[in-house]
């Protein structure tokens, strides 16, 4: 008999649970009336899951008219259960004065019982009580010590309010960088508010001179995050910081004088401040020096130093830079210190290596092109192929053009496929490759 017993509660359990999960599934899908009429059910059962819903459902006018009262019922008798999110509920619609009279004392009773839980927005709501004093004596303290649990797991407006409180030195020391530290946080998930906040805090610290701050700032006018995008504010801020010795600023500058952006284009300006950023070992910098010692751009002409500070970024590990310093090895024949740069293919595969493995596809479709005509490697048909499909699969037209004419004509062992070599063009052709285009206009 006992047996029976314990098996019919089982079944009934189940049951029970069953049909709650059903009425949970519909009010997810949107279909109010189901939910409504399973929640009703089990709610006169005294399920407190239900008795919430029912709340959440009758709070908002799901499946049927806005009512605060029948709301408040309901989530009474969850909250009575100790069900912590309708206890949240219950107090929010105390703090909020929804239809009902505001009542912030049994708002705090309501959010403390769910806070308790770990309800987070309940313990936000409480650090808001206690910075603002409502319904209970303004605390700073326990503002913060609220925030901060909020905070702990994850809502973002805790964020917020700890920020304002190091910004504003309330209840705490004044202190910006962890103002910057909070609102940096906030702004990287795109929740509102951060940036405009952000912005306010990094012109108080750029005004008193900091110089990573104020390419901070830079950054925000520069690329319009959270204001209007202004490059001649970035550039009055990257200059501050440039003008301290901060090389990440220097090197932005070069870029803006190269491009003519919130300055006018000066050549020779831009080669000052790449070349200052450059000797702070700033890699982007090193090669750009390469570049403009190589074509005389601001400076003239000079192989010489141009490979010398190719192989600077190089040696950083710089993709671009390695790839210049195996075009140098790869042409030779150049003057340099007087002397013939001699041919090196075992050099240049050397670099151009380095710079493949980082995925620079140019790179890798001259591995490409090296393995085939047995330049400074043994021929070697299946590598050719492999950095080849490597660069093509980066976009790289070059090698989806390669990679077509081998399968069309059934090149350096590849066996003959028009079908795939059609495939190459059309990826070169869609690309833009006018090349791509008359070769598939012929295959076809």
């Amino acid at each position: 008999m006992k047996k029976i017993l314990v098996s019919l509660v089982l079944a009934l359990t189940l049951s029970f649970g069953a049909i709650l999960n059903e009425g949970l599934a519909a009010f997810d899908q949107g279909n109010y009336k189901k939910a409504l009429v399973i929640f009703e059910d089990l709610a006169s059962k005294n399920d407190a899951m239900a008795q919430y819903k029912l709340g959440v459902m009758y709070n908002n006018g799901y499946g049927g008219k806005q009512d605060y009262f029948k709301a408040k019922e309901l989530y009474e008798k969850a909250a009575a259960q100790n069900f912590a999110e309708a206890q949240y509920k219950l107090g929010d619609l105390y703090y909020n004065g929804y239809e009902i009279k505001r009542d912030y004392l049994k708002a705090k009773e309501w959010f403390e019982k769910a806070a308790a839980q770990g309800v987070a927005s309940a313990q936000f709501n409480l650090g808001s009580m206690y910075k603002y004093g409502h319904g209970v004596k303004q605390d700073y303290l326990k503002a913060k010590e609220w925030f901060e649990k909020a905070d702990a797991k994850g809502i973002l407006a805790a964020k917020y309010s700890l920020g304002v409180m190091y910004e504003n030195g309330d209840g705490v020391e004044q202190d910006y960088g962890k103002a910057i530290i909070f609102y940096e946080k906030g702004a990287a998930k795109d929740y509102g508010g951060y940036e405009f906040a952000l912005r306010r805090v990094y012109e108080k610290v750029a005004q008193e001179g900091d110089s990573e701050t104020q390419v901070n700032l830079g950054h925000m006018y520069y690329y319009g995050s959270g204001v209007k995008k202004d490059f001649k504010k970035a550039f009055f801020w990257y200059e501050k910081a440039a003008n301290q010795g901060l090389a990440k600023a220097q090197n932005i500058l070069g870029v803006m004088y190269a491009e003519g952006e919130g300055v006018s284009q000066d050549q020779v300006t831009s080669f000052k401040w790449f070349q200052k950023a450059a000797n702070q070992g700033i890699p982007f910098a090193q090669n750009m020096l390469g570049v403009m010692y190589e074509i005389g751009y601001g400076v003239r002409k000079d192989y010489q130093k141009s490979l010398e500070w190719y192989e600077k970024a190089a040696n950083q590990g710089f993709a671009e830079a390695q790839y210049m310093v195996g075009e140098f090895y790869r042409n030779g024949d150049m003057y340099i210190n007087g002397l013939v740069l001699k041919q090196d293919y075992l050099k240049a595969k050397e670099w151009y290596e380095k710079a493949a493995n980082q995925g620079l596809a140019k790179a890798q479709n001259i591995l490409g092109s090296m393995y085939a005509q047995g330049k400074g490697v043994s021929k070697d048909y299946k590598k050719q192929i492999y950095w080849y499909e490597k660069a093509a699969n980066q976009g790289y037209t070059l090698s989806q053009r390669n990679l077509g004419f081998l399968y069309q004509y059934g090149k350096d062992g590849v066996k003959q496929d028009k079908k795939r070599a059609k495939e190459w063009y059309k990826k070169a052709c869609l690309a833009g490759d006018q090349e791509g285009c008359k070769s598939l206009k012929k295959l076809n």
